[in-house]
């Protein structure tokens, strides 16, 4: 569990510098997983609250990907995204809402399993009467959200996806300080 305080960050470097996360003040991340499996390099975190701020452009650094897969997955109480080679953010909400702006790339965004969230605990919905199969499209699961663009997803499973004001958002300090450290890197 990763967590900060008031007027406080982090940041977390992957293994073989595979990229980075940073929090920003007020937020909690767990990281659920962090090394090797199936012959590529898997991370997997929840942030339960607050501000993450993803960037993967390092792993198109990378030499010989193909040969060294690498799997990021980073979810909230209610989304989860999965990239490679990007730069995003993630922020969620008191109630849950979360919210997606990628920046560089392509992430693919879907929703968590429909369970109850506690913090600490996961505690499963009890049965329920579903209706009958029937076909669907891959879109209802997973939306892929490009630089520009934004999702947000709310607990009730409401999607919003579209562009956000580029400009005014680059004027939000902690934007400014992780493009600033981005360009360190």
């Amino acid at each position: 569990v990763i967590q900060t305080g008031a007027e406080s960050r982090a940041e977390v470097t992957l293994p073989e510098n595979r990229g980075v996360l940073r929090l920003s003040e007020q937020s909690m991340m767990v990281l659920t997983r962090m090394g090797e499996a199936d012959s590529a390099q898997k991370t997997e975190a929840q942030l339960r609250g607050g501000s993450v701020w993803i960037n993967f452009k390092a792993l198109g650094k990378i030499k010989r990907l193909e040969e060294r897969r690498s799997d990021f997955l980073m979810s909230s109480p209610v989304a989860v995204t999965g990239v490679r080679g990007t730069v995003y953010r993630m922020d969620v909400a008191p109630d849950s809402t979360s919210q997606v702006r990628v920046y560089e790339g392509e992430v693919q965004v879907g929703w968590m399993p429909q369970q109850a969230f506690i913090p600490g605990q996961t505690v499963l919905q009890a049965p329920t009467e579903v209706a009958g199969p029937q076909e669907i499209t891959v879109t209802q699961w997973i939306e892929l959200i490009r630089a520009g663009q934004q999702a947000v997803l709310t607990p009730d499973r409401k999607v919003a996806v579209s562009p956000f004001d580029a400009a005014k958002d680059a004027q939000d300090e902690w934007v400014r300080w992780n493009r600033a450290r981005d360009e360190k890197d």
